[in-house]
């Protein structure tokens, strides 16, 4: 299934300034693996070195969270990930 990542603007630079990669799976995790399969560069952006996401990583699904099910969460065909990454400070 063909589904549009939303790259974040701290990653667009290993996307050659592209802010939309079409990826292909049918789930979240699938997707992703996809993103990184066309940028190897982002695994360790996205993914720590026990293969979970990053705690700061969120995934959204058409706008809606994807927690709890995260990477196995089901998508379809035309769907739209967002990947966000939460900034802390104070």
């Amino acid at each position: 299934m063909s589904v549009t990542a939303v790259i974040p603007w701290n990653l667009v630079s290993i996307t050659n300034k592209t802010k939309q990669v079409k990826v292909e799976g049918s789930t979240v995790g699938e997707c992703l693996e996809n993103l990184i399969e066309q940028y190897p560069e982002m695994k360790a952006d996205l993914f720590n070195k026990d293969g979970k996401l990053h705690s700061d990583i969120i995934v959204y699904l058409n706008n809606k969270t994807t927690y709890p099910e995260q990477l196995k969460k089901p998508v379809q065909d035309g769907d739209e990930l967002n990947i966000s990454v939460l900034i802390g400070g104070g």
